[in-house]
């Protein structure tokens, strides 16, 4: 840390930030009336506000705001000040801050467009940083105001507080805008989101980003992949403060026809709500919202209700879905003709809800622009830089990009099946695959083709794609368009490519690069290519002249600007019948043999009185989301019990765990899952009290398999439970005792 205390000692009226939990104040400034806090730089922190508001009530009557200590991505952090600023309608303070970024930070931790977000959104009326290599020459390409340590160390707090910083312009009347998009890693859809959020940006909003998946809750697991994601999806641009939805209800998986797997997947979304109170707030005063899928339509319309509605459809997923059924052979995806036509129809009425659609495809436009006709095709602009053959110099000579979406699974196991494996001279060739198709295809491919090296994520696509001579994407399917075609082109590269993966752009475009839809083609050009530098650089001039061809026709800001809030009739009806809590069942299990079973497999009897945190149901049972779980049924359910017993699955790492009724614990103390079952005896006490009896699970200790090194698994897991039965007769008690005792002992055997 930077200590400028000695030069800065007449101002005393400032706040301090630290970065640094571990960093202690130099005497000298303990003796001056400064207030200093603690500040945590965890951009997908889930935490609350106390010291967020502790900071902005200790603002008022202070000269100026040092930082000190933070990271590049830590700077981003401090607009959760202006999030509260925002809530109470109120401009940026006007006092200048200083922010000391850590010795060492690389400049590629920086976000683009820092300086932009400062300009609409700082919570104070200036900045000043101070940072030195790297990070220096970055923010000062983001037009900053930067000083060296030492100028810094002989200027003191006065002089730099007084220096003219970049400007905040953020007043009481700033708009707020949502951008909503899925849980994903880094995939093609990134380089969409990252041109959403500069457009929200650039209209001078305050941006909030939420993510969203219909089959995680909030708990554990779904706070492990947040950390995750915010730098995944911060490597173009970043909003202004960062978090996640989840639906409050336990859930569970939909079983039946796509039809019903989709509708079931609307429902839950609605029915979802914001996870932190303050960004939840925000969005109910949103004026404008940009969402990513048209799934996610009615959680957008109900949760920020003011605001102007973009959807940006990216697929069409009525077609998606029957190519995804045609290609796995699943004949029950849909049984009839009526289950396709209403897919269909769900969909459009999404589409309608929407005030703009936006689409990366002519078919696509055609066919949403008759539900809705404010429609606009808008071709993501890729974030690249220019690429030229390196040479001998290549760490690869091939070079692939995909997540794991069903298509590029499928695709990418083509290209190494027909393409690679059946070409002695590919199978030699330096390989790499970018993205998280790493996770499906890794385990089959990994001792079959050691050629091939799966990156996973990256935080420089550019730096690998600049090691690589050829770019290869061959799509065998898919709607929309493939982004990661149009980065290839943008960059230059020299492109080796299906029809497939120029879908949804120009025929021209196809025509000026090299076309391969056969695999012995595909070998055949790979080689040539890879033996010819003169081929590869007229390769890479074709992939600059495709780019040309192509007219950017729409952008999200012209959609913005068109949006209007006019389908408000058919937003408000999709909200009022998606929002309404699924039927939980009224009725108790059903008893047999004096034992009422609440089962925790997939589809069993348990779901609906899951209460927050669980895992989905497995063919076995489920696993708790972390250290505790809860679950409720009626009261009226005990009235004639003596006994619950609990069945738990002894997995790999066992734990103690204890059962709660209403607060009051019921088990002894050490119980461990490795006892595979648990007795509890039903007394007075437990059938007293409200409507409802509410039990929690409370697990010692919890782990991650993927962690653990044992599974790809990467949820957070507690414990597992196989069953909770209500022993109604003693004759019933008996033979489940001695079923235990059977087990327990043949387990030993």
């Amino acid at each position: 840390m930077h200590d400028v205390t000695q030069h800065g000692a007449s101002q005393t009226n400032i706040v301090i930030l630290d970065g640094n939990e571990a960093a202690i104040p130099p005497l000298s400034e303990q003796k001056l009336s400064r207030r200093r806090f603690v500040w945590p730089q965890d951009r997908a922190s889930t935490a609350g506000w106390e010291t967020d508001r502790a900071v902005l009530q200790a603002l008022k009557n202070r000269e100026g705001v040092v930082s000190r200590d933070f990271t590049l991505a830590g700077v981003e952090t401090l607009f959760r000040l202006r999030a509260l600023q925002l809530l109470a309608r109120e401009p940026r303070l006007d006092l200048p801050s200083v922010v000391f970024i850590a010795s060492g930070e690389r400049g590629a931790a920086l976000v683009p467009g820092l300086g932009r977000r400062i300009a609409t959104s700082w919570p104070l009326a200036s900045v000043v940083f101070v940072a030195d290599g790297d990070a220096a020459t970055a923010l000062t390409a983001e037009r900053l105001t930067v000083v060296a340590p030492a100028e810094a160390e002989r200027l003191g707090y006065d002089k730099l507080l007084a220096l003219p910083g970049a400007v905040s312009t953020a007043s009481a009347e700033q708009g707020v805008g949502v951008h909503i998009q899925p849980m994903w890693g880094r995939c093609g859809s990134s380089t969409a989101f990252a041109n959403e959020l500069d457009t929200l940006i650039d209209a001078g909003l305050f941006v909030l980003r939420v993510y969203i998946d219909h089959e995680r809750r909030f708990g554990p697991t779904a706070r492990r992949l947040f950390s995750q994601l915010v730098p995944e999806n911060s490597i173009d641009s970043a909003p202004h403060l960062e978090s996640l939805a989840s639906a409050s209800d336990a859930g569970g998986q939909a079983v039946g026809d796509e039809f019903a797997g989709f509708h079931h997947s609307v429902a839950t979304r609605t029915r979802s709500d914001i996870v932190d109170p303050v960004a939840a707030q925000l969005a109910q005063r949103a004026e404008a919202a940009i969402v990513n899928h048209a799934v996610n339509v009615g959680f957008a319309a109900r949760v920020c209700p003011q605001a102007r509605l973009v959807l940006d459809t990216h697929d069409y997923l009525t077609r998606n879905a029957v190519e995804r059924a045609r290609g796995a052979g699943n004949k029950k995806a849909f049984p009839d003709c009526g289950a396709l036509r209403r897919h269909a129809a769900l969909e459009t009425r999404l589409w309608q809800a929407a005030d703009v659609c936006t689409t990366v495809s002519h078919d696509e436009e055609k066919r949403v622009r008759r539900h809705n006709a404010h429609c606009l095709m808008v071709f993501p602009q890729p974030y690249v830089r220019p690429w030229s053959d390196p040479g001998r110099a290549a760490q690869w000579d091939i070079m692939l990009v995909a997540d794991q979406h069903y298509f590029n699974v499928n695709s990418v196991a083509w290209f190494l099946e027909e393409v690679v494996s059946k070409s002695e001279r590919l199978k030699t060739s330096r390989i790499c695959v970018v993205g998280q198709v790493r996770r499906a295809l890794e385990p089959l491919w990994a001792k079959k083709l050691p050629n091939v090296k799966w990156l996973g994520f990256v935080q420089d696509l550019d730096e690998t794609r600049a090691m690589s001579r050829v770019a290869v994407c061959p799509d065998r399917g898919g709607t929309g368009i493939s982004v990661k075609t149009l980065s290839a082109l943008a960059a230059g590269q020299a492109l080796v490519a299906t029809s497939q993966a120029f879908r949804g752009l120009p025929a021209s475009v196809a025509a000026t690069v090299s076309v391969c839809d056969d695999a012995k083609a595909m070998a055949q050009d790979l080689i040539a290519l890879l033996d010819d530098p003169d081929k590869l650089h007229e390769r890479g001039e074709n992939a600059r002249r495709a780019l040309k061809i192509l007219q950017y026709a729409g952008s999200y800001a012209a959609a913005m600007e068109i949006a209007r809030r006019e389908n408000s009739v058919a937003r408000k009806n999709l909200v009022e019948e998606f929002s309404k809590p699924e039927s939980v069942a009224s009725k108790p299990a059903e008893v047999r043999k004096g034992v009422m079973r609440l089962g925790f497999e997939k589809g069993a009897a348990a779901a609906p009185f899951l209460r927050p945190f669980w895992h989905n149901g497995e063919r076995w049972g489920r696993w708790t989301d972390g250290e505790t779980a809860s679950l409720s049924f009626p009261r009226s359910w005990l009235r004639d019990a003596i006994e619950i017993e609990i069945r738990f699955i002894d997995a790999k790492y066992a734990t103690n765990v204890a059962l709660f009724c209403d607060g009051r614990r019921l088990t002894r103390e050490n119980l461990s899952t490795r006892d595979r079952a648990a007795y509890v005896r039903v007394d007075e006490a437990m059938k007293q009290g409200s409507e409802d009896a509410n039990f929690e699970f409370r697990v010692a200790s919890e782990h991650c398999p993927k962690d653990c090194g044992f599974s790809p698994d990467d949820r957070v897991l507690g414990m597992g439970l196989r069953s909770f039965s209500i022993v109604l007769t003693q004759r019933a008690r008996w033979k489940l005792r001695l079923k235990q005792a059977l087990i327990g002992r043949l387990g030993r055997r």
